[in-house]
C-alpha cells in the first residue's frame, strides 16, 4: 500500500517560505526506555509495559514503528493520547492509544469489536492526503516506551495548578496563562482521568465532529497562554464527544474505557533559563523536496526528543502552535460539515517524512478546533496561508538534571529540591535562605540594623547607653537553617551607689541602678528650700540633682485656688507669697501679697477674686426684639426674642454674652421674615399675590376643568419662612359613571368636565321628571337631576344654557371636532308629538284599549254600575206587578192587608186609597238611587 506525493502550484511557494528546521537544546535522555513489544491491530492489539518508577513520569513518548517494504526499512511514528474515532464504518483508521500511571504504561490499537477491521497501527490520510510514497500493510509493527522522571527531566519553567476539563459545554474549553514570557520552547499537558490513569494532550484533533465514538484534548500554546480544547457531549453514543476514548474498536476486546471528566496540568518551557544550552541549528529549508522529506544534517539519536508543529500566524489562533501528529483521521465518507485535520510526521533513519491534507480539500486543515471542539471558543480551520511549519529536534549533550548535585523528590508541581543545609530555599534551592531579626539579646543595639539577613551575614552588638556587657557573644552570624549562631549578648544596668540624704527629710529608694529613682520627703512641717524632691540614677553612674534641703513651712497659702493663682513659689519662713486674679476676675478682699513668719503663719488674709461685670446689656430699641438677662458678671448671657414676623438668621433669638474685655459681644438686630418664592402648584394660578413677607397671601384658583386634589388654594408666610399649607394640585375634573335610567338608555355620555351625559326614553316613554340632558361641573358633579321616563303627554328635549348638544351618532348634526354642533330644529325632531299618545286619544273618545289591566277594570266597572240599577229595576217591576193584581171586589183582600197595616203591606193601603181619591198629591218618598227627594 503506498501514498504518493502531490504538490499542487499553490502549496509550493508555501514550503518554500515556511518550513523550517528547529534548534537542538538541553533535554536530557530519557530515565528509562523500553525495548520495542510487538503490537498487531486485532490479533495482539494491546500491551503492556511495566517501568516501576513509584511516580507519575512528567514525560512519556511511546513510538510506533513499521516497515516501509519498498526500502525495507523502519518508520517511526508517535502514539497518540487518545482514540479519534472507532471501529463504526468500512473505512480504514489507525493509531495507537496509549495510557500510564506511577508503575505501567498501556497501549492499545485497533481491536475487536464487532466492527469492519479495517484498523491500522498507523494511517497516512488515504487519497485526500498529499506526502511521500512508502509501502506496508501497516498492521503489525513495534511498540517502544521512553520515560523522564520529573527530576531527570529539563527544569520547567512554568507549572499550572489542577484545571478541571470536561464534556460540559462550560468547561468544554479553558485558557490556562502561562509566565514563560515569551512563546515556551516545549509545552506539555498532562490528562488525569477519573479512574487514575494519565494521557497527554495533543495539539491535532483530527475530526471537527462525529456522531459515533471520538474524543480527545487538543491544546495550543502561544506568547502568554496556553488553550485547551476537549468536545462537547454530542448525540448518539455515549463516547461521543469525551476527554477520552479508547471503546469502540481499541485493545483486545475493543473496550477499554471512555471518560467524560478530567484535570488538566500545564507544563511548559523556555530553554534559555537552562545553564547549558547547546543550541545546534539542524537545518533551514527554503524548498520542500519533490518526496517530501527533509533530511537532518545529523543524525536523529535515540535520546532525542522530536515535535513538528503548526504555528499560526493568522486568524483567531494567531501567535499559537499546535504540535503534529503521528497518524491521520480517517477522510472517506465523511459529511461536507465536518472539518478534519492534522499533519502527520514519521522518521526514517535521519530523515522527516511529512504527509499533510491535500491543498485543494476545502476541510482539510493543518490545525482545526471546530464544530463540538470547546463549544465554540477560538474555533479556526488553520490553512497554508495561515501558518508555517517549525521543526525542532530537542537532545542534550550535557546531563542537567533540575537539581543539580542536589537530592530531588517528585511533586505535583514538578522536581522538589531537597535544600536541607544549603544556605537556599524553594522548589529548586534557587533562593538565599535569610533570618529575621535576632530577639534573644537584652539591653543591647547590633549593627546592621535590618528586617532580614541574607544565608551567612553577620552582625555585631553594643550594650545601650547606661547598660554594661554581662554574658554572651559580641557576634552572629545567619545559618542554614535561618537562625543567629552564638550565644545570647546580654548586657546589665550600671550602677550609681547609694543617694546622698537630704536635711530634714527622709529617702524612698526604688534602686541604685540605671534609670532606678530616689525620692525626698520632709519632715512634717517642712518643704524644700532647695535640692531635688527626685533624682534618678544616670547612664554616667551620677544621681542627677541635689539631694533636698526641707525648712520650717507655713503651709499652702492659697485658699481660693479655682480663681486666684499664685505667681512664685516658696512655703518656707521669709518668703513672699504673690497672688493675681484668673483671667475675667478682678481682686474683691484680702491681700495680694503674704509673707511666711517666723511662727510659720502667712501675714495678712487670703486674696478673693470675683466676675467682672459689663454692666447692663444693649437695649434693643430698633432690634425689633425684646430683652432679658440673668446677670451682667462675666459668661452672663442678654437673649433678645423677635417680635412676631421677625428673625434674627433664621433663628426666633439672638444672644450676647459678657466677655473677659468687659464688654458684651456684638449685637445683631431681627429683620422681617421673608418666604422663599412659593411653588405655582400643579394645574393652578395665582389669583392673588401680596408679597413674601411675614402675613402675606397667596391665593390661587384651579384652572379650568380642574378641581383641587390636595394642598390648599390659600398660603400664608409664617415666622418660621416656610408658607402654611402645601402647593395646590388641580386634576382634571371627571364626573362619575351617571348610571342606568329606568325605560331609557344612555345615547351619549362624555364624563370629562362640561361634558354631558343624554338620556333617550324607550319608545311609548318619555322623561317625566329630571333631566335627560346633564353637564360634568364643578366638583365633579352632573348639573340637574337623573332623568325618570314614563308616560308623559309631551317631552321637550331643550338645549342647556343656550347650548344644544351634540348628537352625531343620531344622525341629526355632526361631529364637533370637524362642524358646527346641531341646531334647536335639530332637536326639536326629539319631540314627543302630543296627539300621537295614547292618554291623549283617550281624552277624545273611549278608544280601544288592547290592555288586559284596562279591560279587566272596564268590566269590573260596567259590573258596578248595572247591578245596582238592575236591583232598583226590579222593585219598582214587583211593586207595579202587586198593586196592579188588587181588584175593587176583592176588598177583603185589603183587609188582609190592614191587618198587618203597621209592617211592609202599607204600600197596598197607600194604593187602595189612591183608587178612591185619585186627586190628592201623594206623598214624599227617599229614592234609594240618589237620595234625592221624587
Amino acid at each position: 500500500m503506498g501514498t504518493t506525493v502531490r504538490f499542487g502550484p499553490k502549496w509550493l511557494p508555501i514550503l518554500i517560505t515556511t518550513i523550517y528546521a528547529g534548534m537542538a537544546v538541553c533535554i536530557n535522555p530519557p530515565l528509562q526506555t523500553s525495548g520495542w513489544i510487538p503490537i498487531s491491530a486485532y490479533t495482539n492489539p494491546q500491551v503492556t509495559y511495566t517501568h516501576g518508577l513509584g511516580e507519575v513520569p512528567i514525560k512519556v513518548d511511546v513510538q510506533v514503528r513499521v516497515t516501509d517494504t519498498t526500502q525495507n526499512k523502519y518508520i517511526i511514528f508517535s502514539a497518540i493520547g487518545s482514540g479519534h474515532r472507532g471501529n463504526d464504518d468500512n473505512s480504514e483508521f489507525g493509531g495507537v492509544v496509549y495510557v500510564y500511571n506511577e508503575n505501567e504504561v498501556k497501549m492499545f490499537a485497533p481491536g475487536s469489536s464487532g466492527g469492519t477491521g479495517m484498523g491500522k497501527l498507523v494511517h497516512l490520510g488515504g487519497s485526500k492526503y498529499v506526502g511521500p510514497t512508502i509501502t506496508g500493510n501497516f498492521s503489525s509493527g513495534h511498540v517502544r516506551v521512553r520515560l523522564w522522571k520529573k527530576c531527570n527531566f529539563a527544569k520547567p519553567t512554568y507549572v499550572s495548578g489542577s484545571v478541571t476539563l470536561n464534556n460540559a459545554e462550560s468547561t468544554s474549553y479553558q485558557e490556562v496563562f502561562h509566565t514563560v514570557g515569551r512563546i515556551p520552547d516545549l509545552v506539555i499537558v498532562q490528562v488525569f482521568l477519573d479512574n487514575g490513569w494519565v494521557t497527554d494532550a495533543q495539539g491535532i484533533s483530527f475530526y471537527s465532529e462525529s456522531s459515533n465514538s471520538f474524543g480527545g484534548v487538543v491544546f495550543a500554546f502561544g506568547k502568554n497562554s496556553v488553550r485547551i480544547w476537549t468536545p462537547k457531549k454530542g448525540s448518539g453514543s455515549a463516547s461521543n464527544g469525551v476527554v477520552f476514548n479508547a471503546v469502540d474498536g481499541w485493545g483486545k476486546r475493543g473496550q477499554f474505557m471512555y471518560d467524560d471528566d478530567a484535570t488538566v496540568r500545564v507544563w511548559a518551557w523556555n530553554f534559555g533559563d537552562l545553564e547549558n544550552d547547546p543550541s545546534k541549528i539542524v537545518t533551514y529549508l527554503r524548498n520542500l523536496p519533490p518526496n517530501g522529506t527533509v533530511s537532518q544534517s545529523v543524525s536523529i539519536k535515540d535520546e532525542g526528543f522530536l515535535t513538528v508543529k503548526v504555528q499560526v500566524e493568522a486568524g483567531t489562533n494567531e501567535g499559537f502552535g499546535f504540535y503534529a501528529a503521528g497518524t491521520a483521521p480517517t477522510t472517506d465518507g465523511l459529511g461536507t460539515s465536518v472539518f478534519y485535520a492534522g499533519i502527520v510526521y514519521g522518521v526514517m533513519e535521519d530523515t522527516i517524512m511529512m504527509w499533510h491534507p491535500d491543498d485543494s480539500e476545502t476541510q482539510g486543515c493543518l490545525a482545526m478546533v471546530y464544530g463540538q471542539w470547546g463549544n465554540g471558543n477560538e474555533q479556526q480551520c488553520v490553512k497554508e496561508d495561515d501558518s508555517q511549519i517549525v521543526v525542532q529536534l530537542s537532545y542534550a549533550d550535557v546531563n542537567e538534571p533540575p537539581c543539580k548535585e542536589k537530592d530531588c523528590n517528585p511533586s505535583d508541581i514538578g522536581p522538589m529540591c531537597v535544600c536541607d543545609g544549603s544556605g537556599y530555599e524553594g522548589q529548586y534551592c534557587g533562593t538565599i535562605v535569610q533570618c529575621a531579626g535576632p530577639t534573644a539579646h537584652q539591653n543591647a543595639n547590633y549593627d546592621p540594623y535590618q528586617h532580614l539577613y541574607d544565608f551567612e551575614s553577620t552582625i555585631t552588638f553594643t550594650c545601650k547607653k547606661g547598660y554594661k556587657s554581662d554574658s554572651g557573644d559580641k557576634t552572629a552570624k545567619c545559618n542554614a537553617y535561618m537562625e543567629w549562631e552564638g550565644l545570647p549578648y546580654l548586657c546589665i544596668p550600671k550602677s550609681c551607689g547609694s543617694p546622698e540624704e537630704g536635711v530634714n527629710s527622709t529617702m524612698e529608694v526604688e534602686g541604685v541602678y540605671f534609670s532606678d529613682h530616689v525620692t525626698y520627703v520632709c519632715t512634717d512641717g517642712y518643704e524644700i528650700e532647695s535640692g531635688d524632691k527626685e533624682r534618678t540614677c544616670q547612664a554616667n553612674q551620677q544621681w542627677s540633682g541635689h539631694p533636698p534641703v526641707c525648712a520650717r513651712s507655713c503651709g499652702e497659702p492659697n485658699e481660693n485656688a479655682t480663681t486666684v493663682v499664685r505667681t512664685n513659689e516658696g512655703l518656707t519662713i521669709g518668703v513672699i507669697a504673690t497672688f493675681e486674679c484668673i483671667t475675667a476676675y478682678e481682686p474683691d478682699s484680702g491681700n495680694f501679697s503674704r509673707k511666711c513668719l517666723v511662727d510659720g503663719t502667712w501675714s495678712g488674709v487670703a486674696p478673693v477674686c470675683k466676675r467682672i461685670s459689663c454692666g447692663a446689656p444693649q437695649d434693643p430699641t430698633g432690634t425689633n426684639s425684646t430683652l432679658s438677662y440673668n446677670g451682667t458678671e462675666y459668661e452672663s448671657n442678654a437673649t433678645y426674642t423677635c417680635v412676631e414676623g421677625y428673625h434674627s438668621g433664621n433663628r426666633a433669638s439672638f444672644q450676647t454674652t459678657c466677655q473677659a474685655s468687659r464688654n458684651w459681644t456684638s449685637m445683631r438686630s431681627c429683620e422681617k421674615v421673608i418666604c422663599p418664592s412659593h411653588s405655582t402648584g400643579v394645574k393652578a394660578d395665582i389669583t392673588s399675590y401680596q408679597g413674601k413677607e411675614y402675613g402675606d397671601v397667596i391665593e390661587y384658583k384651579c384652572q379650568y376643568g380642574t378641581m383641587l386634589s390636595s394642598g390648599t388654594l390659600q398660603s400664608t408666610c409664617q415666622s418660621d419662612t416656610t408658607w402654611s399649607g402645601e402647593a395646590p394640585v388641580c386634576e382634571d375634573i371627571v364626573c362619575s359613571d351617571p348610571g342606568e335610567v329606568a325605560n331609557g338608555t344612555v345615547l351619549h355620555l362624555n364624563t370629562a368636565y362640561n361634558g354631558m351625559v343624554i338620556i333617550g326614553c324607550d319608545p311609548g316613554n318619555a322623561v317625566e321628571f329630571g333631566d335627560p340632558v346633564r353637564i360634568c361641573g364643578d366638583g365633579g358633579q352632573w348639573s340637574g337631576m337623573k332623568p325618570y321616563c314614563g308616560e308623559v303627554y309631551q317631552v321637550f328635549l331643550n338645549p342647556v344654557n343656550g347650548n344644544p348638544p351634540y348628537l352625531p351618532f343620531l344622525g341629526i348634526g355632526t361631529s364637533p371636532n370637524n362642524n358646527p354642533p346641531i341646531t334647536t330644529e335639530d332637536i326639536l325632531l326629539l319631540r314627543v308629538p302630543l296627539k300621537s299618545t295614547n292618554r291623549y286619544l283617550r281624552t277624545l273618545s273611549s278608544a280601544p284599549d288592547d290592555r288586559w289591566t284596562s279591560k279587566f277594570i272596564g268590566i269590573v266597572g260596567v259590573l258596578l254600575v248595572s247591578i245596582p240599577l238592575i236591583v232598583t229595576i226590579a222593585i219598582d217591576v214587583m211593586d207595579y206587578v202587586m198593586r196592579n193584581s188588587v181588584t175593587p171586589g176583592n176588598s177583603n183582600g185589603g183587609g188582609g192587608g190592614s191587618g198587618n197595616g203597621n209592617s211592609g203591606n202599607g204600600n197596598s193601603g197607600q194604593m187602595a186609597r189612591n183608587t178612591t181619591s185619585q186627586n190628592k198629591k201623594p206623598p214624599k218618598v227617599k229614592s234609594k238611587r240618589n237620595n234625592d227627594y221624587i
